[in-house]
């Protein structure tokens, strides 16, 4: 049985298009929010704004999946920090540090 012969059926072919064209709008538009976001995205070192616009700029839907999950939210980064600072503070004001 050829595997290959089902995919190039003209009903079949057409369908599959269909779904190649979402799948193609849907990353573009997921690309282009992702430049808007780094864009925007208040950082302490304006370095890191711009080195990740040009991964994601660059290596297009593979750089918005590595800004996604390796980038991440400063803001959840900024809160984590101040959270493990104060809690430092803390434990040296008890004297348990």
């Amino acid at each position: 049985m050829n595997l290959i012969s089902p995919l190039l059926d003209r009903q079949n072919s057409e369908g599959l298009a269909g779904w190649a064209l979402v799948i193609i709008v849907l990353c573009l538009v997921l690309w282009l929010w992702s430049v808007v976001v780094v864009a925007k995205e208040k950082t302490e070192d304006p370095y890191d704004r711009i080195v990740w616009l040009l991964i994601v700029l660059m290596l297009n839907f593979l750089g918005t999946l590595l800004y996604f999950f390796f980038g991440g939210d400063a803001k959840s980064r900024e809160a984590e920090k101040a959270k493990s600072e104060q809690d430092i503070k803390r434990r040296a004001n008890n004297g348990t540090l």
